[in-house]
């Protein structure tokens, strides 16, 4: 909680800001994200919540150059994932298949950028599968701006088990499957499609699968 002169009690501050870039930081293996709200000092531990009181990470420090005084630097906000990961460790709490787990209704996703392509952000993908199953329905997502690359990665997944497209919009397939297949075949035919864009020389970015749902779904 930052200080704030010739109050006589402590206060608790909120601010308000924008996201405004996602960016890696030499010093630490996870996403950073930029605010635009002014760092400082007693901001550090504080929540960054989104509109609608998700947590999109915690304050860390102000990002500047040599002992250059913390309110002109850029506010750095720590993605909320490490955090959510140590109190899974620390409480034992079962994020992946509680109520409120974070992938619980992710079974397989993968997101893939063409090295050729010329964006200004890393974090933009080109290509990418995506799996969603809830318990009354299954959900697929396949995009890739290539359009020759998609019909093949879609082929690949109409080989294994039978995919009726609901919707296409610019580079983006949507699908539903014919029958009920089982979780541990939709794991591995997103796999597979996942290997379409990897042997095309796309570079992975980004995996997550839901162990819960394979063991409680095959």
């Amino acid at each position: 909680m930052p200080p704030v002169p010739f109050t006589t009690v402590p206060s608790q501050i909120v601010t308000l800001g924008q996201s405004n870039a996602v960016v890696r930081v030499r010093h630490a293996p996870v996403l950073h994200f930029i605010a635009s709200a002014m760092a400082r000092g007693g901001f550090s531990g504080g929540p960054a919540l989104d509109a609608s009181g998700v947590a999109l990470g915690l304050v860390t420090e102000s990002l500047g150059n040599d002992g250059t005084p913390v309110e002109t630097g850029y506010m750095s906000l720590l993605s909320i994932e490490p955090a959510v990961d140590l109190a899974a460790e620390k409480f034992g709490h079962d994020f992946y298949g509680g109520p409120s787990g974070r992938y619980e209704d992710t079974l397989f996703a993968a997101k893939f950028s063409d090295p050729s392509s010329q964006s200004l952000s890393s974090f933009i993908h080109d290509a990418g599968v995506y799996e969603y199953d809830d318990d009354r329905g299954v959900f697929v997502e396949i995009d890739c701006q290539d359009e020759a690359l998609l019909a093949e990665a879609v082929a690949v997944f109409h080989a294994v088990t039978l995919i009726t497209r609901q919707e296409a919009v610019e580079y983006t397939a949507l699908f539903v499957p014919d029958d009920n297949p089982p979780a541990a075949l939709l794991a591995e035919v997103g796999e597979a499609v996942a290997a379409v864009f990897d042997r095309a020389g796309y570079r992975k970015m980004a995996s997550v699968g839901s162990p819960s749902l394979l063991k409680k779904k095959v």
